[in-house]
């Protein structure tokens, strides 16, 4: 006799639920955030000001915007999701910007390497970060989902806006 799973509503559709996200690289790691926390992607060209230091404010379409540069909060942390090694040794502060803002808080401006794209991410592949890898990427995410493809597995942190934006303000 063949025994049969069994597996409850909640667990059927953990299975199936998934999160759209939009997925982006920052020195070397994978990042998401929903869909709905991101307003638009334009390319850095399209912005006059030298933002290269972490805090400033560029100006989109007549408009302030914070920039919200991580890559110095993730260039110390070893990252292998992706294979473009040549964007963290050269220190570059991305060539796209990430248009996202929460209700009620003001947008921000995140310096990407790569044009993002757009995922489901299931809600069975989010995990916990360690406490100490928190603390390491200076609790910029919380979470993480790991997802198995061709090429292995891909980390994707699950970015923390809140705790993000509070690192230049």
């Amino acid at each position: 006799m063949t025994a049969i799973p069994t597996h409850t509503n909640a667990e059927r559709s953990l299975e199936s639920e998934t999160c759209r996200a939009v997925v982006f690289t920052i020195a070397n790691h994978l990042l998401a955030l929903p869909l709905t926390a991101v307003l638009k992607v334009v390319s850095q060209s399209v912005i006059q000001n030298d933002y290269s230091n972490v805090q400033s404010v560029i100006y989109l379409e007549n408009q302030p915007i914070t920039l919200l540069n991580l890559h110095p909060c993730l260039s110390t942390v070893s990252g292998n999701n992706v294979s473009n090694k040549s964007a963290l040794s050269a220190g570059t502060s991305g060539q796209f910007l990430l248009i996202t803002g929460l209700q009620g808080h003001a947008q921000w401006a995140i310096p990407v390497d790569q044009p993002p794209t757009l995922m489901d991410l299931p809600l069975s592949t989010v995990r916990q970060l360690p406490i100490a890898y928190r603390q390491l990427i200076q609790n910029l995410a919380c979470h993480v989902s790991v997802l198995t493809n061709q090429r292995g597995l891909s980390t994707i942190l699950l970015l923390n806006l809140k705790q993000a934006s509070g690192l230049v303000q």
